[in-house]
């Protein structure tokens, strides 16, 4: 149990960290300092995430129509892979909402919302992968 509430607390740690060094790029008179290119490659990682979860989204409603169940998954290395691929998503769908929202506000509005922001998500794919 003392793993477990460790590994929450460096998950939280890195979180933080992670969303000071997001915030510390943006320049108050611009709303992105990063390159063209490099907004372009966030677009498209996004891009490619809300398919993600438009596809989610569209077989979680024909389960429910049909009464499925969703696949069981097996020890460790199923759950593993799973939520590392649903972490991923999150934060791809995530940094193109962070690039939107920097486009209209600065940085502060960022360092408030990013963990609302990327939870949401992540919950969300989550309960549709597993209800």
């Amino acid at each position: 149990m003392k793993i477990l509430w460790f590994s929450l607390f460096l998950l939280v740690i890195n979180f933080q960290v992670n969303a000071f060094i997001y915030s510390g790029y943006r320049v108050t008179g611009s709303p992105s300092v990063n390159s063209p290119a490099s907004t372009l490659f966030i677009i498209i990682l996004g891009l490619g995430a809300c398919y993600f979860y438009y596809r989610s989204i569209k077989n979680w409603i024909k389960r429910k129509i049909e009464g499925e169940v969703p696949e069981r998954l097996y020890g460790f290395s199923d759950w593993a892979v799973m939520l590392f691929v649903f972490a991923l998503m999150a934060l791809f769908i995530s940094c193109l909402v962070f690039e939107i929202v920097a486009a209209y506000s600065g940085k502060e509005v960022i360092k408030q919302i990013w963990y609302w922001t990327y939870l949401g998500f992540f919950s969300l794919i989550l309960f549709l992968d597993r209800t």
